[in-house]
């Protein structure tokens, strides 16, 4: 599907003047460029293609944008969906109209101020490891996750954001990624604004949205029903979606399948949701197996594996040659009452909410 193309940018005169940001010769900053100037909630912006649909929304002429299964299953690094991923992405698109525009080469800093939500409970949701991330080109989906708060640390260090194509900006994590506790832009609590400093002294900024389950829209997006999809048996109630399995002799599966279809293959619907599974299975199995205490400061100590090897009785299968396939057969190998079945599903949901 293609996007409908970018408005202009907008450009903004580098303002003058001193701020909070100009006067202390920082220790990463090595080509002496000018400062930026102070952010404002009411900054304008122009419009960019969201190239993540939004939830469901009411179009003209009755029709609804809907939602696929793979828009409520994502794979992703957590723990929020909207305070996570959805800065992600909004930071991944970004660096994309950046690139588009061509102003990524003459690009040489990189700001980012969160408002609202995303400020106040940012630093306990990864919201600024997540902009970092999606700024630097990784992605939540395909990334390596083992090692994400190391690859943060050694930017932070070395006071460099490696942007698209190997381009790089300077960077200070104090500075150039700032929360604003007390102010909330206009469209949503999860505000979110980039700001690019070019090499003749211009800004180019953008803001975006993230509305929840890692959906992101950016400020002013008209809705004009390019994502829409006519699905054989919508159903905007419970009600409207058994009558549909009544009628067709459906169970709730088979309704779903028929709905995704509007979407994808049958063999892309497969390949799809197994790949979703096999992540499911890997986020649990590195919960087990994954001790010490949980990232953000507090000392918190993992319980999972702990609770892991209790269960598991003795049956070691963490050692250098462990694979998930191995683990998982041994898995089977613990039979027990419904009760034992309880403990394991405990055990499988704070591991995955500890890996979160």
């Amino acid at each position: 599907m293609r996007s409908p193309p970018s408005p202009a940018p907008l450009l903004l005169p580098l303002a003058a003047g001193g701020n909070r940001e100009q006067s202390d010769n920082r220790r990463h900053r090595s080509n002496n460029h000018p400062p930026m100037p102070p952010s404002t909630p009411t900054e304008p912006t122009t419009s960019l293609p969201i190239l993540q649909a939004a939830p469901p929304t009411p179009l003209r002429g009755g029709a609804e944008e809907s939602i696929s299964t793979f828009d409520i299953f994502k794979i992703g690094v957590g723990p929020s969906s909207s305070h996570t991923m959805g800065p992600w992405r909004a930071a991944q698109l970004f660096t994309a109209y950046l690139a588009g525009e061509g102003f990524l080469s003459s690009t040489v800093r990189v700001r980012t101020d969160l408002y609202g939500s995303l400020a106040k409970t940012g630093k306990g949701h990864g919201t600024d490891l997540a902009v970092i991330l999606g700024l630097s080109g990784e992605d939540p989906v395909t990334c390596v996750v083992e090692g994400l708060h190391k690859r943060v640390e050694a930017i932070q260090a070395a006071g460099r954001l490696p942007l698209r194509a190997g381009h790089e900006v300077d960077f200070d994590h104090e500075a150039d990624l700032l929360f604003h506790f007390d102010q909330t832009l206009p469209f949503h609590p999860n505000g979110i604004r980039f700001t690019a400093l070019l090499s003749d002294g211009r800004l180019v900024s953008q803001i975006y949205y993230s509305v929840g389950g890692g959906f992101v829209v950016q400020e002013n997006q008209a809705l004009t029903g390019a994502h829409a999809v006519k699905l054989p048996f919508p159903g905007a109630t419970g009600d409207a979606v058994l009558q549909h399995c009544r009628v067709n002799n459906f169970t709730l599966p088979q309704l779903v399948l028929a709905n995704e279809r509007a979407w994808r293959r049958d063999e892309q619907i497969r390949t799809g949701l197994l790949n979703i599974w096999r992540e499911m299975q890997r986020c649990v199995y590195r919960g087990c197996h994954t001790g010490g205490t949980l990232p953000g400061g507090l000392n918190v100590v993992r319980r999972g594996k702990t609770m892991h090897d209790k269960l598991m009785a003795g049956r070691r299968v963490d050692g250098p040659g462990s694979t998930l396939a191995n683990w998982l057969a041994a898995l089977r190998t613990t039979r027990g009452d419904f009760q034992q079945t309880l403990k394991w599903v405990s055990t499988f949901a704070l591991a995955v909410n500890e890996e979160n």
